[in-house]
């Protein structure tokens, strides 16, 4: 895992899929960590990492997915979540039917938050 990158910055550190696999319980896991959605060097950039990771995707027996948020891609009213589901929906078909195969994770939060 020492090649998946985490940073408090609000730059983008994934640039490419970077996928490891590990074993845990007996059972055999791909763990792989994509470029963001919104990436924040360009529209060019964000349709390119969009489509790597559908293909990628379409590759796969079968995918959990754990989208992370952080406190400043939240928004006022969520529209950072709420962002972050309509791309999904674009590459995975009836997503919906799919949700309890979604994580959401929230990082880089304060605990005081007014």
């Amino acid at each position: 895992l020492r090649s998946f990158i985490i940073s408090s910055n609000s730059n983008s550190e994934t640039m490419f899929i970077n996928a490891v696999d590990i074993e845990f319980n007996g059972y055999e896991y791909t763990l792989v960590d994509t470029p963001g959605f919104g990436d924040n060097r360009g529209v060019e950039i964000d349709i390119s990492n969009t489509l790597g990771i559908a293909a990628a995707i379409r590759k796969c027996n079968s995918v959990r997915m754990l989208t992370l948020t952080s406190q400043s891609s939240v928004g006022d009213k969520f529209d950072g979540i709420v962002d972050d589901f309509k791309a999904i929906t674009k590459f995975i078909q009836n997503a919906t039917k799919h949700v309890d195969s979604f994580s959401y994770w929230f990082t880089k939060f304060t605990k005081d938050k007014s």
